[in-house]
């Protein structure tokens, strides 16, 4: 049986693609895992099977070196699955975003994925293969300071849906993860968070970095095991919306609650009710 091969991005070390990339590769695939610098993953080298890409999904001249060293690697029958899993997450409230801070977070979360799924689709097309887009809860809930991010995902969901659609009648399946709480390096350290000098939610700013810090998270579910529950979807060939992570499912239930309902759950612990308070005593 010809080994199959599949390509991961955001394997650096403490993200979810390095748990993706480990869990394929104790499944027998050949595993491309794809780093923004190798210091990142220097690890990865020793494990049979796994080949480390340095690679910016938002520049087309490394997306089109990726494809070329994925076709060469494997002796020209391309990729058989495309594990888009490079996410940036930004905490910040919608008034004080950079623009062009804004502007790289959908480069990344949006238009880098679909820049990767155009520019392996040829692949994918001849091998009948596999798109799976991690995605996030968040794209279902409008939760104070997580606003862009949230608009990215729910981008992402959007695009894949229609994907799924468009590419069928060439056989290729499209699976969206929608991730709940899962362990991750994707939070701010003590004192790194701040807003701009004169944002106006200044009274709450400790409030705000409690949720960069990911102090305001519930549970969260290990990262290998939310890797063996995805790695084992693609093996079934599912397609569609999956629900993975601590609380997706629950969340994802809770957002088709009333307004008055759902306004309270996401905005408990996010500093709102303070920041009334204060005003009202200004």
């Amino acid at each position: 049986m010809t080994q199959k091969s599949v390509l991961v991005t955001g394997a650096s070390v403490g993200k979810i693609g390095r748990a993706l990339a480990l869990a394929f590769q104790q499944k027998g695939f050949l595993v491309f895992a794809c780093v923004r610098n190798l210091e990142s993953a220097a690890d990865l080298a020793e494990i049979p099977n796994v080949h480390i890409l340095v690679l910016d999904i938002t520049s087309a001249q490394s997306i089109f070196s990726a494809v070329e060293f994925v076709r060469d690697r494997t002796s020209g029958k391309g990729l058989d699955i495309l594990m888009n899993s490079a996410r940036v997450e930004f905490v910040m409230p919608l008034l004080d975003y950079d623009l062009s801070e804004s502007k790289r977070l959908f480069d990344i979360n949006v238009w880098g994925t679909l820049a990767m799924v155009k520019a392996f689709s040829p692949q994918l097309i001849g091998n009948k293969g596999m798109v799976a887009n991690m995605s996030s809860i968040a794209a279902y809930i409008h939760s104070p300071w997580l606003g862009l991010y949230a608009a990215s995902e729910a981008a992402l969901n959007t695009l894949g849906e229609t994907l799924r659609l468009e590419l069928a009648p060439f056989d290729v399946k499209i699976l969206t993860i929608v991730s709940g709480a899962v362990k991750a390096d994707i939070y701010k350290k003590p004192g790194e968070f701040s807003l701009p000098p004169d944002s106006i939610y200044a009274p709450i700013v400790s409030k705000i970095a409690d949720v960069a810090e990911g102090k305001t998270n519930p549970d969260m579910m290990e990262t290998d095991a939310y890797a063996s529950k995805v790695v084992a979807d693609l093996l079934k060939e599912r397609d569609g919306l999956v629900y993975r992570g601590n609380w997706a499912t629950v969340t994802h239930i809770l957002s088709c609650s009333p307004s008055f309902v759902l306004d309270g759950i996401v905005s408990a612990k996010r500093g709102l009710d303070e920041l009334v308070k204060y005003l009202r005593r200004s």
